[in-house]
C-alpha cells in the first residue's frame, strides 16, 4: 500500500521539502494506517519534513469511543507528538445532518490547528473509495458532480489539504490495518452504516459483483471528462 501512497504524494505534488504536516488521527484504520505511512516513507525519502499528529474528539454518538490512551501511546512509540481537542459545539444546524455537523466541526478543529502548530499541509486519510462515494452522493442528493480532491489548497495558500489515500481502495485499507496490528483498540462511528453514505457504499458493494472495477472507473472517470461530453451533454 505505500507505493499507492507514494504514487499519489508524487502525482499531485502533495508534501515538499521542508513541510510541516498536520495528520488528522480519528483513531480508525485509515487515518492510523496513513500517520504510520507517511512516518516511514520520511527515512526513504530525499526530503525532510516533520509531522504532527492531531486528534478531535467528535460530539454525540461518536465522542466517548476513542481509546485515546493507547492511540496516544502507539503515536508517541513513532516518536511524533499527538495534540488533543475536544469539541464543544451545539446540536447541528437546521436541515444538516448530525455526521456533517460533526464532519465540518472536526475539519474547522484541524484548519485551528494548523495555524496554532505552524502547519502548512493537513494530511486527512479519505481514501479511493471515500472519493467516489463522495461523488454519487453529491449526484444523487445535491444534483452536483463535485468529490474530495486529492490535492486543494485553503485560505488563499496558507493551508494545503492532501489526501495521500487517494489511491488506495478500502479493501487494501483493511488488509493492511490488520497486517500492522495496531496496539490500541480502533475507532469506528457509531453511525457508521446508517447514513447516505452508508447506503452508497452498500450500492456499490452491489454493482461490484457484476462489475469488480467499478469503483477504479468512476474516479478515474472524474480526471477523463472528454471535451465534447463539456460541449454537447453537459447543461
Amino acid at each position: 500500500m505505500t507505493k499507492e501512497v507514494g504514487r499519489a504524494i508524487h502525482q499531485y505534488e502533495m508534501i515538499r521539502d521542508g513541510d510541516r504536516v498536520l495528520v488528522g488521527l480519528s483513531g480508525g484504520k485509515d487515518s492510523s494506517s496513513l500517520v504510520k505511512i507517511l512516518h516511514e516513507r520520511r527515512a526513504r525519502l530525499p526530503i525532510d519534513y516533520e509531522l504532527v499528529a492531531m486528534h478531535v474528539t467528535g460530539i454525540g454518538p461518536c465522542m466517548e469511543r476513542v481509546d485515546l490512551e493507547g492511540m496516544s501511546g502507539y503515536v508517541e512509540d513513532l516518536g511524533l507528538p499527538l495534540h488533543h481537542v475536544r469539541l464543544d459545539v451545539d446540536e447541528p444546524e437546521p436541515g444538516k445532518s448530525r455526521c456533517w455537523w460533526c464532519s465540518w466541526n472536526r475539519r474547522k478543529a484541524l484548519f485551528q490547528a494548523c495555524r496554532e502548530h505552524g502547519c502548512n499541509r493537513l494530511a486527512l486519510a479519505h481514501h479511493q473509495d471515500d472519493i467516489v462515494e463522495t461523488l454519487l452522493i453529491n449526484m444523487f442528493w445535491h444534483g452536483e458532480i463535485s468529490t474530495m480532491p486529492p490535492v486543494v489548497e485553503m485560505f488563499e495558500g496558507e493551508v494545503t489539504l492532501i489526501r495521500p489515500l487517494a489511491l488506495v481502495s478500502e479493501s487494501r485499507m483493511r488488509r493492511y490495518a490488520r497486517e500492522s496490528e495496531f496496539p490500541f483498540e480502533l475507532h469506528t462511528c457509531a453511525l457508521a452504516g446508517r447514513t447516505e453514505r452508508g447506503y452508497v457504499k452498500q450500492l456499490l458493494h452491489e454493482v461490484s459483483r457484476e462489475s469488480p472495477k467499478v469503483r477504479t472507473n468512476l474516479f478515474r472517470a472524474m480526471s477523463r471528462l472528454k471535451e465534447r461530453v463539456k460541449k454537447d451533454y453537459l447543461v
